[in-house]
Formats: C-alpha cells, structure tokens, sequence
C-alpha cells in the first residue's frame, strides 16, 4: 500500500469530522458533555495532587480555542504529510486555512445554532502555521535519521 493512502484516508476523514462538528446543530451540547468531563477528570486531577489547573483566569485562552487550535494542528499535519511533494508549503496552508475559513462562514448559514466567530479561526490559523512547521519539521528528521541509517 503506497505510504500516503494511509494519511489521505485520514485527512479526508478527519476533514469529514471537523465538517460534522463545526456546522451540526447538535455538536455544541456534544462537545460540552465532553468538556465537563474532562474537567470533572481535571478536578479529580486538583485535589489528589493538590494543583490548580482548570478555569484559571490567568490563563490567556479558553477551552474553545485550545480546540480549535489542536484541531487544525492536526489537520495541517495530516495534509501536510498527503501532499507534500506533490504541492508546495504555502499551498497546502492556503487550502487548510481557507477549508477553516470556508467552515467558519458556512456556519451561520447552514447551521441554525452555530456562528462564525473571528477568534475560531485565528486559532485554526495559528493551529495550520504550527501543524504545518512541526510536519515539515519532522520529516525532515525522519528523512535525515533514515538515510543515516540506510548509509550505515
């Protein structure tokens, strides 16, 4: 099986996903039962190690945005690995941000619960130019380590 065929079927259904989530009326009641489940494990977390990390205001972020970061993040990395060589950098973070975009405006029109909001897509942005740097990154080292490897 060609290496990519893996990492497309991914991409495609993680896109899939993020489509589902972001213009599905009833994802944001899904997406806050899962939230107040991880803060319930978070309070657990608090009071056995005696730690303060959940609802901080001293935090610059909230939950939502740390979401929406880590999504595109992962987005970009598995884009960023399907079509590396075949279109260039630039291109492949034009296409993932303008899917967030694209996503972020069909929200109001296609969704009777849901909004575009500006911060969600600075946050996919910020997670596309992250995701895109750790992808090229890393296979940069994954193709030095392995050629090392092969010459001995």
């Amino acid at each position: 099986m060609n290496r990519r065929v893996v990492p497309a079927i991914a991409a495609l259904v993680f896109f899939a996903v993020i489509g589902a989530v972001s213009l599905g009326d009833r994802a944001p009641g899904a997406t806050q039962a899962l939230w107040r489940r991880v803060r319930s494990i978070g309070h657990e977390v608090e009071v056995r190690f005696n730690a303060d990390l959940i609802d901080r205001s001293d935090v610059p972020f909230s939950y939502d945005a740390i979401g929406h970061f880590g999504l595109y993040f992962v987005a970009a990395i598995l884009t960023y690995i399907t079509l590396r060589g075949r279109l260039g950098v630039i291109t492949i973070i034009v296409l993932v941000i303008g899917f967030s975009g694209a996503m972020e405006v069909a929200q109001p029109l296609l969704s009777s619960s849901r909004n575009m909001q500006a911060s969600d897509f600075i946050a996919n942005t910020f997670g596309v130019l992250v995701g895109v740097g750790v992808a090229a990154i890393g296979t940069r080292v994954f193709s030095f380590a392995t050629s090392r490897r092969a010459l001995g």
